[in-house]
């Protein structure tokens, strides 16, 4: 047998005769680029429409079925978990103070950050909207608990789940003991005001958003910008706040998040007039 013919006898035995005659295995993987292509972008579509589906759609339901008084409940059912959790958790590794405020945090953090991955692919930037809708109802609620913290009053979790009703006081009340610490507990009507304000601006923004957007998200079209999703949503929430509901803070903020879809309105109405 000749030396060529010994190297592929080795080569046969070595290696494998079957794997050879399918070529390079690693090749293959990455041969058909479309085809994985393809694959990535069915499944950013089911991730948006797993977003829609966990965040989005309770939210509608609850406040188109049982009125906006209870657009927050089902955030509430999941959160309230989250955030005492985030009392425990984050209080041990801090003062009280930081301790009552890391219910909010440990909120933010856990729908914070997975939203900021989402915004590393622009295929997912609808699925981080859907978190940061949940984001914005988290505002919402501390903003309305901020406003009690200067007269606590009603129960709290933990006094609903041992059956101690109207147990809230100075003592047990988040914002009175974080306001309490900064000195500005003779604000905090106010300060919750404008909070509770601006969750609710962005709350309605990105229900708007989410709902507008489902369809090319689900679609697989890719969006120019995370604005381009936002807009529409933010012109939404300006019609209903300046003609149904909305305070100052309301309408200023969504109309500057509907000014680029403003401007294609009105260049649309200018190149068909």
């Amino acid at each position: 047998m000749s030396e060529e013919g010994e190297l592929s006898l080795l080569d046969d035995i070595l290696v494998g005769k079957s794997q050879k005659e399918r070529g390079n295995p690693y090749r293959n993987m990455y041969s058909d680029i479309g085809a994985k292509k393809k694959y990535k972008d069915g499944d950013y579509s089911k991730l948006n429409g797993m977003a829609f589906l966990v965040f989005v759609a309770p939210t509608l339901f609850f406040s188109l079925v049982y009125g906006l008084k209870y657009i927050s409940l089902p955030h509430f059912w999941v959160m309230v978990w989250v955030h005492e959790a985030g009392h425990g958790f984050w209080g041990l590794f801090g003062s009280r103070p930081f301790g009552a405020l890391m219910g909010l945090g440990n909120e933010l953090l856990f729908l914070l950050v997975p939203a900021l991955f989402c915004f590393k692919e622009k295929k997912l930037y609808y699925a981080g909207c859907a978190l940061l809708l949940f984001a914005s109802l988290s505002i919402v609620f501390a903003g309305g608990y901020m406003q009690s913290a200067s007269f606590p009053n009603g129960t709290s979790f933990a006094g609903a789940l041992t059956g101690r009703m109207n147990d809230m006081n100075s003592g047990s009340h988040d914002w009175a003991i974080v306001f309490g610490s900064l000195g500005v507990i003779d604000h905090s009507f106010w300060i919750g005001h404008y909070v509770k304000a601006v969750g609710t601006t962005f709350t309605f923004i990105f229900l708007f958003a989410c709902v507008i957007g489902l369809m090319p998200a689900v679609s697989g079209v890719v969006p120019k910008s995370l604005i381009s999703i936002l807009s529409p949503g933010a012109f939404a929430a300006f019609i209903y706040f300046s003609f149904v509901f909305g305070g100052h803070v309301e309408v200023l903020i969504s109309f500057v998040f509907s000014i680029p879809t403003l401007k294609r309105l009105h260049s649309f109405v200018i190149s068909n007039s």
